[in-house]
């Protein structure tokens, strides 16, 4: 990644916009390789993950911040925000469906109606999603 983001900046990027990987071990395959491992011990997290993929996504948000704040260094210029994708991957399947939001009341009415309702298993599935986009976007970059 630090090379991706060097011939970026040598093209005139200068400000960059980084997700950490997301509990890995979440993914559907992984899941499934969990529960059918023989001897699960210590191989499924409180979350009915890999653990030792979760392990790993765990590690590997320092290490973005260490490689962003040395090119932030090296790279006249350069700025970035770094988000914590295990972070936010905790807060929804920590977070209790009925949890009060920070919504209006008109707007949680507006979702309340419509035809995909906030629900902690539609909010999941998002997650998923979104999760399964970043994690090729990301594998990508590890390829280039």
């Amino acid at each position: 990644m630090h090379d991706s983001l060097q011939d970026l900046y040598d093209v005139g990027a200068r400000k960059f916009s980084v997700v950490s990987t997301s509990l890995v071990g979440c993914c559907p395959s992984q899941r499934l390789i969990a529960h059918r491992l023989q001897d699960p011990k210590g191989a499924i997290d409180e979350y009915g993950c890999l653990a030792p993929l979760n392990s790993l996504s765990y590690q590997l948000y320092p290490m973005f911040a260490a490689m962003l704040q040395d090119l932030s260094v090296e790279l006249p210029g350069m700025n970035y925000s770094l988000a914590n994708s295990t972070k936010m991957a905790e807060w929804v399947l920590e977070t209790p469906a009925s949890e009060p939001t920070s919504l209006s009341n008109e707007r949680q009415a507006q979702l309340a109606s419509s035809s995909s309702p906030v629900t902690k298993k539609n909010v999941l599935k998002r997650f998923r999603i979104s999760n399964i986009i970043l994690t090729r976007f990301f594998c990508h970059l590890f390829y280039l």
